[in-house]
């Protein structure tokens, strides 16, 4: 299993049995696990085909989407945690669901690719 693969099996645990409404499973799993796949050049996608890093690259879009002001309220909560703050639960549901298929496409992806099958 490689390093995204895990972060996004344990991305999809954690939004599958949480009790919190959507946002706050999403900001939960942001800060535990998804934050450590984002940086500026896709290093953790690097070796995955266009349509995985597309799939990553919208999640990140989503998560992203609204810039908090100079407010330090805002600015506290993050530009994740703000966004999240800002969306309707449904457009929550359809990142959860990304995040799920991604790490569906993640795992079909690495199985095929294994040189070690046993």
């Amino acid at each position: 299993m490689d390093y995204a693969e895990l972060h996004l099996e344990h991305a999809v645990k954690k939004l599958c049995i949480g009790e919190k409404d959507v946002t706050k499973r999403l900001l939960e799993v942001w800060n535990s696990d998804l934050h450590l796949l984002a940086d500026k050049n896709n290093f953790h996608f690097r070796d995955y085909p266009k349509e995985i890093k597309e799939d990553w690259k919208w999640i990140y879009g989503q998560l992203t989407k609204y810039k908090p002001s100079d407010n330090s309220i805002e600015n506290r909560l993050g530009i994740v945690g703000f966004t999240l703050g800002k969306i309707k639960n449904s457009t929550g549901s359809k990142i959860v669901k990304r995040v799920y298929e991604l790490n569906e496409e993640v795992k079909r992806f690495n199985e095929a690719h294994r040189i070690d099958k046993k």
